[in-house]
């Protein structure tokens, strides 16, 4: 996994590679599942204060719900991932003919519950979304020193495996 952050707007971007080839539908589906809820969780995990800050723990779910949506805190592009994502996955579990309506409603149900398990999941794991943000920011060095205005950080395969709580982490069903 690889990361890079643009300053002012504070954009995160990561570079993901699939671990199984997906050969079914239903593998299809479990991965746009992940991918969706991943996306989800990173403006879900935006919310969560630093690992001292015990007094407000947990996601803001509102503050989380603007990051997603709006156009100027940095998650536009995982918004219209989602809604492709969605689209897919709606298309991939329910070949049945139906209105533009009963699609659009079957496609908002299908979020909420993705964005509903994603809650639980940053919730879950907070101390070791916030426990892996704390160590990327320690590895923080401007990518730009032209414009000063780009800072980058990357964790190796290498890096991951030597932080032990990722290593207890179990695989999850989405």
């Amino acid at each position: 996994m690889e990361s890079l952050g643009i300053l002012p707007n504070q954009e995160v971007f990561f570079r993901v590679s699939l671990d199984q080839p997906i050969t079914d539908i239903e593998a299809l589906a479990n991965y746009l599942k992940r991918r969706i809820i991943v996306l989800f969780a990173g403006a879900l995990a935006e919310t969560l204060s630093a690992r001292h800050d015990t007094q407000n723990r947990g996601v803001n779910h509102s503050k989380a719900f603007e990051i997603f949506h709006s156009p100027f805190l940095g998650a536009v592009q995982d918004n219209a991932r989602v809604s492709e994502a969605l689209i897919v996955l709606r298309n991939v579990q329910s070949r049945t003919p139906c209105s533009a309506q009963e699609v659009d409603l079957e496609i908002t149900e299908i979020g909420n519950r993705m964005w509903t398990r994603a809650i639980s999941l940053v919730e879950k794991f907070e101390d070791v979304i916030v426990g892996v943000a704390d160590r990327l920011t320690q590895d923080l060095q401007v990518v730009d020193p032209v414009w000063s205005q780009t800072i980058g950080a990357s964790l190796s395969e290498e890096d991951l495996a030597g932080i032990p709580i990722l290593q207890m982490l179990p695989l999850l069903d989405p």
